[in-house]
């Protein structure tokens, strides 16, 4: 979760017009082009996902994991990249969380290689990947899901 100063610097810019332009409407679907200006190193960039439905699962009563979304009971779960970056366009910049998906495009890796090299107690990107993505040109497909109109951002 984001404190409120860090949500006031990071949306303090203008966001990309077709990033207004869809919050703005029933648009679903979009392309964002444009390039990476930053990588958040202080969040964690894998989560533990349930085997059924992807979604984050959490530690329970004798380390087993329960989806809270779909209710399965995980004995691991697997890992999935969550990313976020800064976009930029000659229009504005936002904050976009990438998908699975769209990170292992990106980063060329898989996460369980990422996390098998330094370890699943490191939860922080490495410092190598990270400066490989900033100053990278993208195109992502931005998805808006219906069941809570959240929107997904995949790497085209």
């Amino acid at each position: 979760m984001m404190s409120s100063t860090q949500n006031s610097k990071r949306y303090s810019k203008s966001l990309p017009s077709e990033l207004l332009k869809c919050s703005q409407s029933n648009k679903r679907r979009f392309w964002l082009h444009g390039r990476i200006n930053a990588v958040d190193r202080e969040k964690d960039f894998w989560q533990l996902s349930c085997l059924m439905c992807a979604r984050r699962v959490w530690r329970g009563e004798e380390g087993l994991r329960t989806c809270v979304h779909c209710g399965h009971v995980n004995h691991n779960g697997i890992y999935r990249y969550s990313v976020e970056v800064e976009f930029a366009d000659e229009s504005g910049t936002a904050w976009l969380v990438l998908s699975h998906e769209a990170s292992t495009r990106l980063i060329g890796l898989s996460v369980d290689y990422v996390v098998a090299l330094q370890g699943d107690a490191v939860m922080r990107l490495p410092d190598w990947i990270a400066e490989d993505l900033q100053g990278r040109e993208a195109v992502f497909e931005v998805v808006r899901t219906a069941e809570e109109d959240v929107a997904v951002f995949v790497l085209v």
